[in-house]
């Protein structure tokens, strides 16, 4: 059984939990191992970043649409009925 070093992530480790952290979701020495190696990594730092920038791209088109109408959701019933029901309509 191979014991790892509990104060340093490798990337097996760090691509495991790379989008809890960036979610703010991990704690404690696992949230320091994970961010301290992707921090330092070559091949990790790169990814991350890439990660959170996909992250912030996500929420900014979400930022940018206006909320759906209150009658959205009625209008799609309404047409899922008409083109179920031809004669309706």
């Amino acid at each position: 059984m191979k014991i790892g070093n509990p104060f340093r992530a490798d990337c097996h480790e760090a691509a495991r939990l790379m989008s809890e952290l960036a979610d703010g979701q991990l704690r404690g020495l696992r949230r320091w191992r994970v961010a301290r190696h992707v921090l330092m990594c070559e091949i990790c730092a790169p990814i991350y970043r890439g990660l959170l920038a996909t992250i912030e791209s996500v929420r900014s088109l979400a930022a940018d649409r206006p909320p759906p109408s209150p009658s959205f959701v009625d209008d799609v019933v309404t047409r899922i009925r008409d083109d179920q029901d031809p004669g309706r309509g």
